[in-house]
């Protein structure tokens, strides 16, 4: 036996934003969407697929890879 890899997307190929809502492509069964404030603060942690966010720096990260987000 052997550990085989697969190249998950990066989360800025997953992301958008839409009519204030962050919408997250591609979501697994097992993904958890994590949404932090710039200061460290969880403003949403779950499996959701669309979250509404309000303007501000946030932190998206779905399993191990994260990227910042700018809602205008």
């Amino acid at each position: 036996t052997g550990i085989s890899s697969t190249r998950q997307q990066d989360v800025s190929d997953r992301i958008h934003m839409s009519h204030g809502k962050l919408k997250v492509r591609g979501m697994n069964s097992d993904d958890v969407l994590s949404i932090y404030t710039i200061s460290g603060q969880t403003v949403y942690r779950g499996k959701d697929s669309e979250i509404q966010l309000p303007s501000g720096s946030y932190i998206i990260r779905i399993g191990a890879y994260s990227q910042k987000l700018i809602v205008r």
